[in-house]
């Protein structure tokens, strides 16, 4: 299948779902310094949810396979998540 870009992958996902995701695009880099934070962005929610399915893949991988089930879990409901709040429960 040759190299896959994840990160891209979970964007994609994140999209589907509703949500933007400009996370380290031109537009992010100009919002970041117009505003200093990304507060107010309206990629902000997608990118809250990328960085915590990340973050749940990458403690996961810490955990081995005895919490893959829980992962999957964490990582649908970030998907699904409808504010920042739902997405920092979740983490």
């Amino acid at each position: 299948m040759g190299n896959v870009d994840i990160k891209k992958l979970w964007i994609e996902t994140i999209k589907e779902a509703g949500n933007e995701c400009l996370i380290n695009t031109p537009e992010c880099v100009i919002y970041k310094s117009e505003h200093k934070n990304c507060i107010g962005c309206s990629s902000n929610l997608g990118c809250s949810k990328l960085a915590g399915i990340l973050l749940t893949i990458s403690l996961d991988f810490e955990d081995s396979l005895k919490t893959t089930k829980k992962t999957a879990d964490i990582i649908l409901s970030l998907i699904e998540a409808k504010t920042n709040k739902e997405v920092d429960n979740l983490l």
